[in-house]
C-alpha cells in the first residue's frame, strides 16, 4: 500500500490545473455581447392607450347582483348551453329586472325546482320552498309574467306565494 491514493491524485491534478494563455487573451480581444432587446416573444407590451379600462359597478348593478345572490339564482351549463336558474317561488318582476341588468336577455331561464335540472344545481340555501308541481307546470307554460300564474293558482289553493297555507 505504498504510493498515492487514486482519489488524492485525481484531486491534486484538478487543483493544479492552470488555463492556457490562449483562452484569456482570446476573450479579451472580443467585444462584449450586446444586450438582448427588452420584451418577450409572444407578449406585446401594452401602451397606456392600449390598457384595459376598469369598469366600476354602478349602484344598479350592485343592487341587481345582491338581489340575485339572495334569491339563489344560478348560472348553469346545461346541454343547450348557458341557462339562468331561478327558484319558482322566488321568481318575480324584481328578479327579471335584475336579470336584464346583469345577463344577456337571450339567455333562457329555467326553474331550479323543475324537471331536467341536474341535482348539483338544486341545493337550496334561501327561504321558502318550491311550488307544487301542477303550479310549476303552469308557470313554465306562461313565459310572460309566470309569477302572476303562480300567485293566482296558489291563492285558489289557499296558499300564499311562499307556500304557507293561509291562516283561517
Amino acid at each position: 500500500m505504498s504510493g498515492l491514493n487514486p482519489r488524492t491524485a485525481a484531486r491534486s491534478r484538478w487543483m493544479d490545473w492552470q488555463p492556457k494563455g490562449g483562452i484569456l487573451t482570446e476573450g479579451a480581444e472580443n467585444e462584449p455581447t450586446k444586450p438582448s432587446e427588452p420584451g418577450s416573444v409572444g407578449f406585446d407590451r401594452a401602451t397606456s392607450s392600449d390598457s384595459p379600462k376598469i369598469e366600476v359597478e354602478t349602484e344598479q348593478v350592485q343592487s341587481a347582483r345582491r338581489l340575485l345572490n339572495q334569491a339563489g339564482v344560478r348560472i348553469m351549463t346545461l346541454e343547450g348551453g348557458t341557462t339562468i336558474g331561478v327558484w319558482s317561488d322566488l321568481d318575480g318582476p324584481e328578479i327579471r329586472t335584475a336579470l336584464r341588468t346583469l345577463a344577456s336577455p337571450n339567455l333562457p331561464i329555467r326553474y331550479l325546482d323543475g324537471a331536467g335540472i341536474p341535482m348539483r344545481y338544486k341545493a337550496r340555501h334561501v327561504e321558502g320552498g318550491p311550488v307544487p308541481t301542477s303550479v310549476l307546470s303552469e308557470m313554465e307554460r306562461h313565459q310572460v309574467e309566470p309569477w302572476n300564474v303562480r300567485d293566482r293558482m296558489l291563492n285558489e289553493m289557499g296558499v300564499c306565494s311562499k307556500g304557507i297555507p293561509w291562516a283561517k
